[in-house]
């Protein structure tokens, strides 16, 4: 009989909100572990280089066939935008 591998544990920095994903691809505790954090929908951003008094943008990719687009939503490539939706 092999003797249960150790549970493996997140290095100390990984965020809370992504310790779920981190124990379901390591074969770590899963979810609902209380010693575990809750799964979260996140988008992280990576700069490059050091970001200071800038402002960042993202494209949202909206589909041109929603009903109506946030007033605030303005298309960055509407070429692109129309082959992606086409």
């Amino acid at each position: 009989m092999k003797a249960a591998a150790p549970r493996r544990r997140p290095p100390e920095y990984v965020h809370p909100d992504v310790m779920d994903a981190w124990a379901e691809a390591t074969g770590g505790a899963g979810a609902g572990d209380p010693d575990f954090g809750t799964p979260v929908p996140s988008l992280a951003l990576v700069a490059l280089r050091p970001v200071a008094d800038e402002e960042l943008l993202l494209d949202y990719r909206l589909s041109p066939g929603l009903s109506s687009r946030p007033g605030w939503y303005h298309a960055i490539n509407t070429e692109e935008e129309e082959r992606r939706w086409a």
